[in-house]
């Protein structure tokens, strides 16, 4: 049986990349570095992006989708943003 190939390749960098020590600076740094790196698979299913099922927010969404408070969801986007890291 072939696998299908979703899949989001990270840079052998990603760890050391000053984004990511940046947010893994922050209080709950593991929480939204899991965070991100999950939006990171569930985006790469879709070629890149999280779309909405308009079911609720964003945030709302992608808490029920990671099954992580709003709260981390919000506090990582906005992290995220800061750091140039989404759109």
């Amino acid at each position: 049986m072939n696998k299908p190939e979703n899949y989001y390749r990270l840079h052998t960098y990603f760890f050391e990349s000053r984004a990511i020590k940046k947010i893994r600076k922050n209080a709950g740094e593991d929480t939204y570095t899991l965070c991100y790196l999950r939006m990171l698979a569930l985006a790469s299913k879709c070629n890149g992006r999280i779309y909405s099922e308009e079911i609720g927010s964003m945030t709302e969404e992608i808490s029920l989708e990671l099954n992580k408070t709003r709260e981390n969801i919000r506090a990582t986007l906005f992290i995220l943003e800061t750091c140039g890291l989404i759109e």
